[in-house]
């Protein structure tokens, strides 16, 4: 394990950086995953308190009790609403901050019915819907972490023994979470001011679409008037700042909801609902994927897709360089937040309202008419690889490189 010194390091970044807590803020810690990350849970606790939080509380969602539910529960079960999302639904009314210390368990849910899934998804995502608009609008504090356990650990390193191979994790976790810099403080509030100071510069050029070519895929996706590219750093409306992802590596938008054709080929396993889906080519027209193939998990994403009306549609796109502290570990992650900070990725379903200007001062039916996607699924996959080169397309049809092989090729 870590030195005791850098674990509560990674603490206080999850804290200070990750989630502004201040005096009086009450925190909600959720360990999704093995409770091997109890440890890690109490010592954020720790640094909430003496950050000035007033309450935390610690909620374990065990994936064996969820395979359970589906694997000998009825359709009362499948159709339960759950304590946790009893739970998110009070944070959002109080305004409770969130941290999810999340750590996969890939095939865990194999054999397991989807439909079963995709119905109790669909029950506790309409139960909990305030939670999720008001944390994609950034109007609760949130972070997803990931922590180390060594179900996790023996997807990405099979070949060594168990502790050893979370012992190994944990050093890459450190690393690019830059945890084992002498000040992982003053590290992120740099990295904070480029990923700002490039989504400012995409904002500026207001390119009309973006056009993905590498192997495999040849995809055009327009973008909405007035768009805006994001970098790590949310800003609630209270004016506190705080970052939802650690690590993080992107600049992000919304692509059109109903602009976009052309195919796109996924360059890492995703992993849905516990499930591995690899290797999946998605075709695409007016901005909606009409024909879906994947080598394993077909089942699984077909059901992700028809869970509602815009989960076909895309939410999000984002660019992320080969040059990158997560990518420049050449590992195969296969966890959602680290494969997404790996490289490129495009996301199904829900658009962030913050990518599009002025959005607070807008209805839902706004940002819709506006091109921004809604659903209640936001399911980011990786698209890019050393070969992908991203260009931004200019409403008179000439382009701008942005990415070359997957390297940065426009500069302030």
């Amino acid at each position: 394990m870590p030195s005791d010194r850098l674990l509560e390091k990674f603490a206080d970044v999850v804290v200070q950086i990750g989630l502004d807590i201040q005096q009086g803020d009450r925190l909600i810690i959720e360990m999704v995953g093995s409770p091997t990350m109890t440890f890690f849970a109490r010592l954020l606790a720790d640094s909430a308190y003496s950050a000035g939080a007033e309450n935390v509380d610690v909620v374990w969602l065990d994936d064996y009790l969820l395979k359970s539910r589906f694997a000998h529960g009825g359709d009362a079960a499948v159709e339960a609403v759950t304590g946790h999302s009893k739970l998110l639904k009070n944070a959002a009314d109080v305004g409770d901050s969130r941290v999810v210390l999340f750590a996969p368990n890939p095939g865990l849910l194999a054999g397991v019915n989807p439909e079963k899934v995709s119905r109790f998804n669909r029950v506790n995502n309409e139960y909990k819907a305030s939670y999720t608009d008001k944390a994609m609008s950034h109007s609760l504090h949130w972070c997803i972490v990931g922590v180390p356990t060594p179900e996790w650990a023996k997807a990405v390193f099979p070949e060594l023994a168990a502790d050893e191979a979370v012992e190994k994790l944990w050093e890459a976790v450190l690393r690019v979470c830059r945890i084992t810099e002498d000040d992982p403080v003053g590290a992120w509030g740099e990295h904070i001011r480029q990923l700002e100071a490039k989504a400012a510069l995409l904002t500026r050029r207001q390119f009309d679409a973006l056009r993905y070519e590498a192997p495999g895929t040849d995809l055009t996706l327009g973008l909405p008037e007035n768009h805006v590219w994001n970098g790590s750093e949310a800003r609630s409306p209270h004016g506190r700042t705080f970052n939802p992802n650690i690590p993080t590596e992107e600049i992000f938008t919304a692509p059109h909801r109903l602009r976009g054709d052309g195919v796109v080929t996924s360059t890492k396993p995703l992993i849905l609902n516990q499930v591995l889906v690899d290797e999946f080519v998605l075709e695409v027209e007016n901005g909606r994927v009409v024909n879906a193939s994947a080598t394993s998990g077909q089942e699984v994403l077909d059901q992700v897709l028809q869970q509602d009306d815009g989960a076909s549609h895309f939410g999000e796109v984002a660019l992320v360089p080969q040059s990158s502290l997560v990518a420049s570990e050449n590992l195969k992650w296969q966890h959602p937040l680290f494969d997404e900070n790996d490289a490129s990725h495009i996301a199904l379903g829900r658009a962030f309202p913050i990518s599009i200007s002025d959005a607070r001062d807008k209805t839902q039916e706004q940002l819709i008419d506006a091109g921004l996607n809604t659903s209640s699924v936001h399911e980011d996959f990786v698209v890019g690889s050393r070969q992908l080169n991203v260009h931004g397309v200019h409403k008179d049809g000439s382009e701008t490189p942005l990415l070359r092989d997957s390297e940065w090729a426009i500069d302030p």
